[in-house]
């Protein structure tokens, strides 16, 4: 049910006072001291490349080939950038 004098439009639209307002205020979520919480991207990249080489290093002990660890890797959505550096890392050849 809508508050009275409401016609559901800016709802809909998502302009004026309807809920979608305080959603998009970021300072809303924010925690003390400034942020959101989130990682920056460098250390997102950065633990991608240590989980890749750890990957990369289990499967090679396992005695899988490097394209073959690197289709796996793939399949799981690293990019080939990540795939190279975990493989040289992991000193798979």
């Amino acid at each position: 049910m809508l508050p009275d004098g409401d016609t559901g439009t800016t709802a809909a639209t998502g302009t004026g006072s309807g809920l979608i307002a305080p959603l998009a205020n970021p300072n809303k979520w924010a925690l003390p001291g400034g942020t959101t919480g989130g990682s920056t991207g460098s250390q997102a990249a950065a633990k991608s490349s240590d989980t890749g080489t750890l990957l990369a290093q289990r499967y090679a002990e396992r005695g899988y080939s490097a394209w073959a660890i690197a289709n796996i890797m793939s399949q799981n959505g690293y990019s080939d950038k990540e795939i190279s550096d975990a493989l040289e890392k992991a000193g798979v050849e």
